[in-house]
């Protein structure tokens, strides 16, 4: 709650995401295996609780996209102006016409042949992202589904 309040802070990110990880796969009976690959990252100008909340939102749409014998990636790395974080899900992926409006709460979709409201956790990634100066990609096929955050290396936000 109160997560636009939350307060500036210097992060590691990648142990923020060890943080997240850990609950996700408390939370979960069987989970799928996750496989980290972790970046040398530069400390990150954020809003924590932000960030957690959108690596929670990120990882656990990849877990519910993989059955119990899929896997997930999380993999970060950072150049010398940018920080990526990937999610990346060996599921069913996401249908290309869903695409053009996953970010938008106003959209519906089917779902399990139902009809559903707008996807609302991601649209709140996406605010999250571009509050922190970054932009959220996503990349689907039938063999599964990327979503890219890229920050910058200096965050945006006064600590």
């Amino acid at each position: 709650t109160n997560l636009d309040r939350a307060d500036v802070q210097s992060a590691d990110l990648n142990e923020l995401l060890k943080d997240v990880i850990a609950m996700a796969l408390a939370d979960r009976l069987r989970p799928p295996p996750i496989t980290t690959d972790w970046g040398d990252l530069p400390r990150f100008s954020c809003r924590p609780q932000q960030m957690s909340a959108l690596f929670s939102n990120l990882l656990n749409n990849a877990l519910d996209a993989v059955t119990p014998e899929g896997e997930v990636r999380v993999h970060t790395h950072a150049s010398s102006k940018t920080i990526q974080i990937e999610f990346a899900d060996n599921g069913k992926g996401i249908p290309q016409y869903q695409l053009r409006t996953l970010f938008d709460p106003a959209a519906f979709h089917d779902a399990e042949g139902r009809m559903k409201a707008g996807n609302w956790s991601l649209f709140s990634c996406r605010q999250i992202v571009e509050e922190h100066g970054g932009e959220i990609i996503v990349e689907s096929s039938p063999a599964g589904t990327i979503f890219r955050v890229t920050l910058p290396s200096q965050g945006p936000l006064s600590a």
